[in-house]
């Protein structure tokens, strides 16, 4: 590549790199709508997810306030295999950022657990956790029906709380690469939290999410257009 092409990448993906928002810049108490679609832009499609604040009103708040601020753009959807809590299910996982400062900061900022209202059903959308209030950044996406994520008991709290559905793109979720399964997930932070940099490096066939916009929102059942 030459000298200049290559300066010019750098500056490239350090501006990307500082795009990715922290904690402290933004207002964590703001509220979402009451319902949103988002459409995620990927390497092998399009699809959208459509969210409902009564199904769990903090994850609603913390997706929407991650979305308008760029938070899941030029990040990659590092999992994509069986799941382990229970025979038959399989997740689609992404939401590390680019900016490891930005990943430490996020988990350092959770939101606290909810009670599951809405089921587990194909295309269910929830927030990945560690422990008690540890939702952060990371979504996983349902591909088959998961009833016993609404009732496990997981390092001490209970099911995982759905607060989207897949509402368009099925067969492009059905379409990421799943060559590396969940040995992305039992790394230690501090590799998971290197972002594009590290996975591009060691995981090079895994899909991207290139953009996430709020394409459609409603309250009180009116919808209207966004953007």
């Amino acid at each position: 590549m030459p000298r200049h092409l290559f300066f010019l990448f750098l500056i490239l993906f350090a501006a990307e790199i500082k795009s990715q928002p922290l904690p402290s810049q933004l207002n964590l108490s703001q509220q979402s709508p009451d319902s949103f679609v988002v459409e995620f832009k990927t390497t092998k499609g399009n699809f959208s997810i459509t969210a409902h604040r009564s199904w769990s009103p903090l994850a609603c708040d913390r997706f929407f306030l991650l979305v308008k601020n760029n938070w899941y753009d030029n990040t990659v959807i590092y999992r994509v295999a069986p799941t382990r809590s229970y025979k038959g299910g399989k997740i689609v996982q992404f939401g590390v950022s680019n900016n490891s400062a930005a990943n430490y900061a996020w988990r350092d900022a959770p939101i606290k657990d909810e009670p599951v209202v809405h089921s587990h059903e194909w295309g269910a959308v929830c927030f990945a956790r560690d422990s008690i209030n540890s939702r952060s950044t990371d979504i996983a996406i349902s591909l088959a029906p998961g009833i016993q994520l609404d009732t496990i008991n997981y390092k001490g709290v209970t099911g995982f709380p759905t607060f989207a559905i897949v509402t368009g793109g099925i067969d492009v979720l059905q379409s990421f690469n799943g060559e590396y399964g969940n040995a992305i997930v039992d790394l230690p932070d501090d590799s998971l939290f290197l972002g594009r940099a590290f996975f591009d490096r060691k995981y090079p066939g895994l899909d991207r999410i290139i953009s996430a916009a709020v394409i459609k929102s409603w309250t009180g059942g009116k919808e209207k257009r966004k953007e």
